[in-house]
């Protein structure tokens, strides 16, 4: 069976923040037709002056470029080199002063990307406005990065405020070596460290590469509520002015040169696959390419997406339901009655809340964009799992899991 080299199954969002191809960085030639965000713009929907944006690298000619205010170093007679410094994996400053906070769980809506940055930035004690967010591939060395059961904030609030507190101390401990002052009279404040006189100040640009060379604190010393400047105020959803102004990038917007799009025919009763197919009108549809089988369900593949869900309903399946064919809600829910009921003791008050089955689905079509190359398989999906798309794609391809790189 071919395996075609890039293929996109027709399907929710990632994280506004897609990562070009690790292969040869290709632009994607845009097309002169309006778009959906073309639609955005004309039809009056991106309002806002909100200066807080997403640095977006897309498959576009243009790339984004966030309006902000950074917090840059004062100017001297000799460039320095450039110096990244990276307290903790998922933190990094560089000399201008601004913060690139990477994003280690899935953005769905809940604001995860936000909060989390917000309390990194709270305890480092910079401006909002020196922030970046950009999300992680999938990567071990983050732990687990499922997203789920509301935890994230729980999980994380306090490793987040720890790493900004660590790195804020390691900012002033270095200002006041080059000073010759004791660090516990100096105080920092929106991205600088100030000197015990009040007068003198140092930004934290400045300070990087010495930073870098600071032992950790075990622990940092963590703020007080009531110091909270950016904790707790409204600074709105950092993703939300890309998304309402059309510029976030997508999964469903990834176009690599060549790309295919499959869309795949499913059994309507879980459990069931096809037994046969009839797919000779399938295959007269314009821009049809492959029929598919696949374990359990059938996937067309064609040179755009209209063409892949006409061959789709093209096809003519007759599927085997299995044993679940015969089981509906109702029935379930009678027969779990039953065995409350068979199991209730006397003189007990029982109550039975009934709630109908649904799916765990987003609104918008799901999707996901596979490029395999030079034995690497690169894949662009809105997945609260980075790591179970990583097995699973490894285990599709028969290639090892660091061969697999999961753009979220």
């Amino acid at each position: 069976m071919p395996r075609w080299a890039m293929c996109c199954a027709a399907v929710a969002p990632t994280s506004a923040s897609v990562r070009p191809s690790i292969a040869q960085r290709r632009r994607h030639k845009m097309s002169n037709r309006m778009s959906r965000r073309d639609f955005l713009k004309l039809s009056g929907i991106a309002g806002g002056g909100l200066v807080l944006m997403v640095y977006l690298e897309g498959c576009t000619t243009e790339t984004a470029t966030p309006t902000v205010v950074p917090v840059t170093a004062e100017t001297t007679a000799t460039k320095r080199p450039p110096f990244d410094w990276q307290p903790r994996l998922f933190i990094k400053l560089d000399q201008d002063g601004i913060l690139t906070f990477t994003a280690i769980r899935s953005e769905m809506g809940q604001g995860i990307r936000t909060a989390l940055a917000m309390l990194v930035a709270e305890e480092m004690d910079l401006e909002w406005s020196s922030v970046r967010i950009v999300q992680a591939d999938a990567d071990s060395r983050y732990g687990d990065q499922l997203t789920g059961g509301s935890v994230s904030m729980s999980m994380y609030y306090n490793v987040m405020r720890q790493a900004g507190a660590t790195a804020r101390q390691m900012l002033l401990e270095a200002a006041a070596k080059v000073w010759g002052v004791d660090p516990a009279q100096c105080k920092t404040e929106a991205g600088y460290v100030i000197h015990p006189d009040g007068a003198q100040k140092r930004p934290y640009g400045e300070l990087v590469e010495a930073a870098s060379k600071i032992q950790k604190p075990k622990p940092a010393v963590l703020k007080e509520a009531d110091k909270f400047k950016i904790v707790g105020k409204g600074l709105g959803h950092w993703d939300a002015p890309q998304i309402v102004t059309g510029k976030a990038i997508f999964g469903l917007d990834v176009r690599p040169p060549g790309m295919l799009f499959a869309a795949i025919a499913r059994c309507p009763v879980f459990g069931g696959r096809f037994a046969s197919y009839d797919d000779s009108e399938t295959k007269t549809i314009p821009g049809v390419k492959q029929v598919v089988e696949l374990r359990d369900r059938i996937a067309v593949v064609a040179e755009n997406s209209w063409a892949a869900i006409r061959g789709r309903n093209a096809l003519k399946v007759v599927w085997d339901e299995g044993r679940n064919a015969v089981i509906d809600s109702q029935q379930i829910m009678l027969d779990t009655a039953a065995q409350f009921k068979a199991s209730t003791k006397n003189n007990v008050l029982e109550a039975i809340y009934i709630s109908p089955y649904e799916a765990h689905a987003t609104m918008e079509p799901m999707n996901c964009a596979a490029h395999f190359h030079e034995d690497v398989c690169e894949v662009w999906a809105p997945t609260q799992s980075p790591q179970d798309v990583q097995r699973a794609v490894a285990s599709a391809c028969s290639i090892s899991v660091s061969n697999v790189t999961v753009h979220v």
